[in-house]
């Protein structure tokens, strides 16, 4: 009987979550096409073409030339602007529009055009009374037409963190006595859907310290077999030739562009079968960037899924860290959870597994290290194996394996048992510099 009770307990709280987590995603959905683009979803939707040859313009002594546009305080979202040029097009835009009481104030807005794409947008968001376009003449003839719009532009960033921010609310205050018996869940949970949003909040676009660089590591090493393509959109990124977007609609564009350049392969070229030493930490990346190919994914959905598998490895690890740790689970939280941690994590970097394996290797050290019992073999094993590998491709970490020359006599069980375990540090230690000293000296001989 008392488990029939049980049973049907655990239903209706099942059906509870089911239910919430559908009206948490149709209020995201709400929160996100209507209150955080009001101006837009109150005012008449509507696309309004001018074609350059048939707008009043005026060319002034400074080699600039004005295009003049009344509006009579009707409500702009965006103005798109559609050229055709091999250079980059500079526009100075003097905006009249109402405010909140009915006044007229004027604003200044600038935008740089990229030439790859052949479109900008310009974000206005104003109920417009007049508009003057400036350009200066060279481009002038470069210009086919400007669009106003209205019209709303879904985010799957800013949904996904609306979204995330309640479901993991909902979920924290509803099942508080589970998650506060399992922290590594409310980390792990956390920290995916922050780094989803950090993934999707870059677009196309690499952020990270040195990322392109990282990522041509990963991309080179992502081919399975000794040859490998690079296609355009990949040497753009590489060689940081993409252009950077100002609104979400650039940002798309940017996006439909890449996807558009990785049809056309512009160089091919053989490389080793085999990892480098220090190219191990880019493990998770590979993985991604050779699934999404092999799946067919476009470019784009290839690059998130390259940083998704990253975050997913890191956030599993130090998952891992609290859930073995006795002690700390709430400043490993922290630390796993600090802003620049979760960026790396959701980046093309190698410090992310290095990060996350010397958090793991760290927490069962001092696991090991105050416990009251004698020293665990499998528990140390797995501490310095996550040490080894996660200073594989940074030389810096390694003194972190001297941590366990501190390691009490009284945790071992003899004299014996803890110089052995002591030499054996002290070698690993000297493998560990002499894998990095050694092919650098014979490079130099």
């Amino acid at each position: 009987m008392e488990q029939i009770k049980q049973i049907l307990k655990n239903k209706k709280i099942y059906l509870r979550d089911f239910i919430a987590i559908i009206v948490i995603f149709f209020l995201s959905l709400f929160v996100e096409q209507v209150l955080l683009q009001w101006n837009s979803f109150k005012n008449e939707k509507y696309e309004q073409t001018f074609q350059v040859s048939e707008v009043q313009k005026a060319e002034n002594k400074d080699g600039e030339t004005t295009y003049d546009f009344l509006f009579d305080g009707r409500y702009v979202s965006s103005i798109y602007l559609i050229y055709q040029s091999k250079t980059d097009i500079s526009s100075r835009m003097e905006v009249t529009f109402y405010d909140g009481y009915g006044q007229k104030e004027v604003v200044e807005l600038e935008d740089t055009a990229s030439f790859l794409l052949g479109k900008s947008a310009v974000w206005v968001d104003q109920k417009v009374d007049s508009l003057k376009l400036t350009v200066e003449n060279k481009d002038a003839d470069k210009l086919n037409s400007i669009i106003f719009v209205n019209h709303t532009v879904f985010s799957w960033a800013k949904f996904l963190l609306v979204f995330s921010a309640l479901l993991l609310s909902y979920l924290f205050v509803s099942h508080c006595t589970f998650f506060g018996k399992r922290p590594e869940w409310m980390y792990a949970m956390v920290s995916v859907a922050l780094g989803t949003v950090i993934i999707l909040s870059a677009h196309h676009s690499f952020d990270s310290w040195d990322e392109q660089i990282h990522y041509n590591i990963a991309y080179t090493d992502s081919w399975v077999w000794n040859y490998m393509e690079y296609s355009d959109a990949v040497m753009s990124n590489v060689e940081m030739r993409v252009p950077t977007g100002d609104t979400l609609e650039e940002e798309q564009w940017i996006g439909e562009w890449l996807n558009q350049a990785n049809d056309t392969v512009v160089l091919s070229s053989q490389k080793g079968r085999f990892l480098r030493y220090g190219q191990r930490a880019y493990l998770p990346q590979i993985l991604g960037l050779g699934l999404g190919r092999t799946l067919g994914l476009s470019y784009v959905a290839t690059v998130f899924l390259g940083k998704f598998f990253n975050l997913l490895f890191c956030t599993a690890v130090v998952t891992c860290a609290i859930r073995f740790s006795k002690y700390g689970k709430r400043t490993l939280m922290c630390v796993g959870l600090l802003p620049t941690t979760v960026f790396l994590f959701s980046s093309f970097t190698y410090d992310a597994f290095v990060i996350a394996l010397l958090m793991l290797g760290i927490a069962l050290f001092v696991t090991e290290y105050l416990s009251e019992e004698k020293i665990q073999t499998k528990r140390t094993m797995v501490s310095i194996l996550a040490m080894v590998v996660g200073c594989f491709s940074k030389a810096v970490y390694i003194p972190f394996l001297a941590l366990y020359w501190l390691m009490p006599k009284d945790k071992f069980y003899s004299r014996r048992q803890k110089n052995l375990f002591k030499a054996g540090i002290f070698v690993l230690l000297i493998l560990m510099f002499a894998s990095f000293i050694l092919p650098f000296i014979s490079i130099q001989i």
